[in-house]
């Protein structure tokens, strides 16, 4: 009670070791150092049809777009203090952790930066926790997705769905029903990924299960 904490976001290509973080509060600056150890991933390899390996001129001009409109709504600031003792939004089987390192048809992609359930198409997916939607779509890699803001820079992307039971500035409560499991956009199968953002910066959702953040 009455205490302040900071939560911050160490990206995946951090160098190793002594790593120094400025935090300015108004006028006052102060400095916190930190070790970033070593750790290892899982390797996966996942076999994709072409067109995402290699997308046509119409569709790299299409990629181009989402990733600017979605680029903009992650800069969005939700000034509202985040619920961080969040739940996992579906039940199923969990096929792709955070930080894996996968490879596509054999050539290395990006790390897998968020979490996959795999489950029947159709299956429910609800909030991790409360936040407010400010972007749904329907994009080339990510299938329909939803973007959830949290608060104070934390935010979910749900993506692959096949239904998405939400809309764009509504406020949602944790545990409310917001989509369904689907295959949609580059997915090898029904599934849904789950990624979490603290500050545009892509962390493991798994540590904000089971009250680990807060403990």
């Amino acid at each position: 009670k009455d205490k302040y904490f900071l939560i911050h976001a160490i990206p995946y290509q951090s160098k190793l070791g002594k790593n120094n973080l400025e935090i300015k509060i108004n006028n006052n600056i102060s400095y916190l150092s930190f070790n970033v150890k070593e750790k290892d991933f899982d390797t996966q390899n996942i076999h994709i049809t072409s067109k995402y390996i290699n997308p046509s001129i119409h569709n790299q001009e299409r990629i181009i777009l989402e990733r600017k409109s979605l680029g903009e709504a992650k800069d969005i600031w939700y000034n509202e203090s985040p619920d961080l003792k969040f739940i996992i939004p579906a039940n199923g089987i969990i096929t792709g952790k955070f930080g894996t390192k996968r490879f596509y048809n054999g050539k290395e992609g990006s790390f897998h930066n968020g979490l996959d359930v795999a489950a029947e198409r159709g299956s429910p997916i609800i909030s991790p926790s409360k936040g407010k939607v400010i972007l749904t779509g329907n994009y080339y890699y990510n299938g329909k997705f939803i973007l959830l803001d949290h608060g104070k820079g934390l935010k979910s992307i749900f993506i692959h769905l096949d239904e998405i039971l939400v809309e764009k500035g509504q406020i949602i409560n944790k545990g409310d029903l917001i989509g369904k499991m689907g295959n949609t956009g580059k997915s090898t199968g029904p599934h849904l990924h789950w990624s979490l953002l603290l500050g545009k910066t892509y962390v493991d959702p798994e540590y904000f299960l089971d009250n680990q953040i807060i403990d």
